[in-house]
């Protein structure tokens, strides 16, 4: 298990802030996981965030497709949007994200998540680390 503490959390989230300044209107984070490095990003680029929620992990078991549990709160239409997760996993929660995003007519959407793992298939355009093992969150030790 690859345990992160609240200090890497805040550099890895400042490392995709610096790769996408200047490139993004508004940052989107996917509930429960993304919102954390998704607020911390908002912050650093004085953004506004917005979120929607995916369920695609019960306890530490995946489901077999992402499931939408809260649409998207806020208003994207016409903005480079960001869209921020914690893992890529398989990346088929990403891919449904982002194809929801479409549907408020964003001028872009850019994808960003601090791990990748090498399951990914929907690889995003930004990421800090690439790792198989199950990463522990901070937030998630409480």
């Amino acid at each position: 298990m690859r345990r992160v503490s609240w200090e890497e959390f805040e550099r890895m989230s400042e490392r995709i802030a610096e790769k996408v300044k200047g490139k993004v209107d508004v940052v989107v984070g996917i509930l429960r996981g993304g919102y954390f490095p998704a607020h911390m990003i908002a912050e650093r680029l004085g953004l506004d965030i917005y979120v929607i929620r995916y369920k695609s992990y019960v306890k530490t078991k995946k489901v077999s497709k992402p499931v939408l549990v809260l649409p998207l709160i806020g208003d994207v239409s016409g903005k480079r949007v960001l869209l921020v997760d914690d893992v890529c996993d398989t990346g088929e929660t990403l891919k449904a994200a982002k194809e929801l995003l479409k549907q408020y007519n964003p001028s872009n959407v850019i994808v960003a998540t601090l791990f990748v793992k090498p399951s990914c298939e929907e690889r995003p355009e930004v990421w800090v680390e690439e790792s198989d093992e199950w990463v522990e969150f901070p937030w998630e030790r409480v």
